[in-house]
């Protein structure tokens, strides 16, 4: 089972599970391309053990049951990033979202659900499954104590133009604004730093200005 350099930079794991779908140059890409990738991503995510990983994804491996576990995987990410979306634009969920969470929830022992009820987001009886079967469970419960539990201001998109990472903003004043500062906050800083000096030059006829203190 290959290791890949996950982005762990949501702060919370369900929006790192979101984050495997990303931007590069204007297009999507989806890190999750095969069951072994889910695999391996819950279990550096801590959601599943290391050995229980390798086990599963050698076991479904070239089999329905490895196909199912990424479609669904990928489904439920849509579900949540659609679900997100609305929150942000403090509108009503649409019912397919809430019904792919719920179909993953409904597996467990308690069958734990989330809904919208009086304008907010409710979510009961949180497991925390371990079994092959039931793999997304752990996700889908986080993913439910994330949108009914969490400050909605708190729950941001990155601010870079392009950038489509979300993470849990847990500064002590919520002013954070980029999903990293080494992937997007210095890519911002730079490109205003670039613009401030092309002006410059521009104004000074191709000479940067020199510093007050310098004249």
């Amino acid at each position: 089972m290959g290791r890949k350099p996950w982005l762990f930079v949501g702060n919370h794991p369900a929006l790192d599970f979101l984050n495997t779908r990303l931007a590069r140059s204007g297009e999507w890409v989806d890190r999750l391309e095969t069951c072994d990738d889910l695999c391996d991503w819950m279990a550096r995510a801590g959601l599943i053990p290391g050995a229980q990983a390798a086990h599963l994804a050698a076991r479904w491996r070239g089999r329905p049951e490895a196909r199912r576990a990424l479609a669904q995987a990928r489904r439920l990410r849509e579900a949540l990033r659609a679900l997100l979306e609305c929150r942000r634009g403090r509108q009503a969920p649409g019912r397919t979202a809430l019904a792919a969470v719920n179909a993953i929830l409904s597996r467990g022992a308690s069958a734990p659900a989330l809904d919208f009820r009086q304008g907010r987001y409710r979510f009961e009886a949180l497991r925390d499954p371990r079994t092959a079967e039931r793999l997304l469970e752990p996700i889908a419960a986080l993913a439910g104590h994330l949108l009914s539990h969490a400050e909605p201001e708190r729950v941001k998109a990155c601010g870079r133009a392009g950038c489509v990472l979300w993470f849990l903003d847990t500064s002590k004043n919520g002013g954070r604004r980029w999903c990293s500062m080494a992937i997007c906050g210095n890519r911002v800083k730079a490109a205003a730093f670039y613009r401030r000096r092309s002006s410059s030059l521009r104004r000074t006829g191709g000479k940067a200005a020199l510093p007050r203190s310098a004249r």
